[in-house]
């Protein structure tokens, strides 16, 4: 059996991000930003390891309507992307021996007040023990 890819993806995302993060969007998410969703897009399994490929979206206020700077979504978009290629991570969900990268992060705009970056990586990782 192999750990969940987004629930590891998520478990380093909250060490170092103090908004919210989220498997799944909820109606009136825009009213607690900065938010990160974590997602799956399916994967390939080897011999020993899986490599699932993860999108992470960073939903946060536009600089320009009111949103701290330095805190916009690419901002918060590059540091986790950095944080997260500086694997390998150890986490409650499992462990993530390497992230390797598909899509560095890109912005774009959500709503007029709301921007939206995200980037896609590879995490690799090893079937669960049973101990």
């Amino acid at each position: 059996m192999y750990a969940n890819a987004v629930d590891m993806t998520r478990a380093v995302v909250d060490t170092l991000f103090p908004g919210v993060s989220a498997a799944w969007l909820w109606q009136g998410f825009m009213d607690e930003l900065p938010v990160v969703h974590v997602s799956s897009r399916g994967g390939t399994q080897g011999f020993v390891d899986r490599s699932d490929l993860v999108e992470v979206a960073v939903y946060a206020a536009n600089p320009l309507s009111g949103g701290e700077p330095g805190q916009g979504a690419l901002d918060i978009a590059e540091q986790l992307y950095t944080r997260l290629l500086e694997g390998p991570h150890y986490t409650d969900a499992g462990v993530v021996d390497m992230v390797r990268v598909e899509r560095t992060p890109t912005l774009n705009a959500y709503t007029g007040s709301v921007d939206v970056a995200s980037f896609s990586i590879f995490v690799v990782h090893r079937e669960l023990s049973d101990d």
